[in-house]
C-alpha cells in the first residue's frame, strides 16, 4: 500500500514495496531503495551494511536542488533508524556517466549538514570502473571499529590494482 511519508523535504515522499519515490516538479519519477548486501566478505563489516540505491524511473535527470534535498531527507531518516548500518553507494554505470554522477553526489553530500563519514572508493573490473562510497553515522554505536575496517578494506582495494 502506497504510503506519503512526513519527512521533512521539498517534494512528497511515498513509500511502498520497499522503495522510497517522489515526482520532481518538472515530472520525473524518481526511485530510491536500500537493500541488505554483503559484498566485501568481512563478517564484522557486512552485517550492517545497506547498498542505497536512486535513479529516475520516467525522465532525464535535471539540475535540480530539490532532488537532492529530497534524496538526503530520505538518507537522515534511514540512519535515523539504522544508526549502527553503513551505507554502500555505487554510481550507476549503465550509461557511461558514472563518473558524472560520482562527482554529482560529492556535491550533494558536501552540501549538507548531516553527522556522516563518506569514504570514497573506486574499483577497476577490466574496462569498466564503479565509483562509490561507504556513508558511515557519526552516531554508529561502533563508529571507529567500522572506520577502521573501512580503511583496512579501501587500502586493500588500492593495493591490488
Amino acid at each position: 500500500m502506497k504510503e506519503e511519508l512526513s519527512l521533512e523535504s521539498p517534494y512528497k515522499i511515498f513509500f511502498e514495496d520497499e522503495e522510497y519515490f517522489f515526482n520532481t516538479n518538472s515530472g520525473i519519477k524518481y526511485i530510491l531503495y536500500f537493500k541488505d548486501v554483503n559484498y566485501f566478505g568481512i563478517s564484522y563489516l557486512d552485517k550492517n551494511i545497506s547498498e542505497f540505491i536512486f535513479n529516475p524511473e520516467t525522465g532525464k535527470g535535471r539540475n535540480d536542488k530539490n532532488i537532492r534535498l529530497t534524496v538526503f531527507s530520505i538518507i537522515k531518516s534511514f540512519f535515523s533508524k539504522n544508526t549502527d548500518n553503513v551505507l554502500f553507494y555505487i554510481a550507476d554505470n549503465s550509461d557511461n556517466k558514472h563518473k558524472a554522477r560520482k562527482r554529482l553526489f560529492n556535491k550533494w553530500f558536501k552540501e549538507n549538514n548531516l553527522k556522516l563519514e563518506k569514504f570514497d572508493f573506486q574499483l577497476k573490473d577490466g574496462d569498466i570502473i564503479y565509483y562509490g562510497s561507504l556513508i558511515l553515522s557519526e552516531n554508529n554505536t561502533y563508529y571507529s571499529e567500522y572506520k577502521s575496517e573501512i580503511n583496512k578494506t579501501l587500502m586493500a582495494f588500492k593495493n591490488a590494482k
